[in-house]
């Protein structure tokens, strides 16, 4: 992000194609729209071992939230 306050956070909850553990990831975004983040590229590792990286729209689940980057 460039330093500003993000208006939502994007939530992702993908699967490890090796031993099909939940991995999650979290974009922070000033659009509430999906279809930024379902383009976007995930790093990912599993405790497995695996690691890798997924676009947004292989997640199993996205969800956004409202997020106030000044709240304590």
């Amino acid at each position: 992000m460039d330093g500003s306050a993000a208006a939502f956070v994007h939530v992702l909850l993908f699967q490890c194609p090796a031993c099909r553990s939940p991995l999650l990831a979290h974009r922070l975004s000033q659009q509430r729209n999906l279809e930024e983040t379902d383009e976007a590229l995930f790093k990912l590792g599993c405790d497995c071992g695996w690691s890798g990286a997924m676009v947004g729209l292989k997640a199993r689940r996205h969800w956004v939230e409202p997020w106030d980057s000044h709240r304590s």
